[in-house]
This record gives C-alpha cells, sequence and structure tokens, in this order.
C-alpha cells in the first residue's frame, strides 16, 4: 500500500471527508496558503537551530506547522462560535499535508 492509498485509509478511518467543519469554513486555497506559510517559518526556525547545533524532531516540526497553519486560519473557524473541533481540524491538517511536511522536514534537518 503505498502512502496516498494509506491517507485515504486514515481518512476513511477517522470519518474525515469534504464535509468537514473545517472544509465549510475554510477554502482549500486558503488552507494550503496558510499551510505554505506556516511551512515556510518552521523551516526557517528548523535551520536556525540546526545553525545553532540544537535539533528537532519530525514531531515538534510538524506540531509546529500544524500549530501556526491552524492559528493562521482561526478567524474563519471561530467565525459562528467561540470553539470548534481542534483534534478535527489538527488530524485533518496533519494527513493532508504529511507529505510536504516529512520531504521539507527531511530536507533540512
Amino acid at each position: 500500500m503505498n502512502l496516498h492509498e494509506e491517507t485515504n485509509r486514515i481518512k476513511q478511518m477517522m470519518g474525515i471527508n469534504e464535509n468537514t467543519f473545517l472544509k465549510r469554513r475554510v477554502s482549500m486555497h486558503e488552507l494550503t496558503q496558510a499551510f505554505e506559510d506556516s511551512l515556510n517559518y518552521a523551516t526557517l526556525q528548523l535551520q536556525s537551530q540546526k545553525s545553532r547545533g540544537q535539533s528537532m524532531s519530525l514531531g515538534s516540526f510538524a506540531g509546529n506547522v500544524i500549530s501556526m497553519t491552524i492559528d493562521e486560519i482561526h478567524p474563519q473557524l471561530i467565525a459562528d462560535k467561540e470553539d470548534f473541533p481542534y483534534d478535527e481540524v489538527y488530524n485533518f491538517i496533519a494527513i493532508e499535508y504529511q507529505e510536504p511536511i516529512i520531504t521539507t522536514y527531511n530536507h533540512h534537518k
């Protein structure tokens, strides 16, 4: 089973689909832009730590990218109420963008 098939299997298992809370409030274009901005910033942080002789785990790097992405789209997520299903949003972003996160981390670690 390749990575794409495994990702789809996990999405189905978790009930993540086109009708999730996130996709009803944020377009994929907006989400991708927020993700790319966050990935670029987290990559700069990773490189900065590396230049100081420090390391960052893949889990920490991914967590930073995902958290910053959520922060960037937060206003859309709370537009009609104060809270939102954080875990659902976090997991969706983690699965949707796992390949570029891992690729970027491996390229810059």
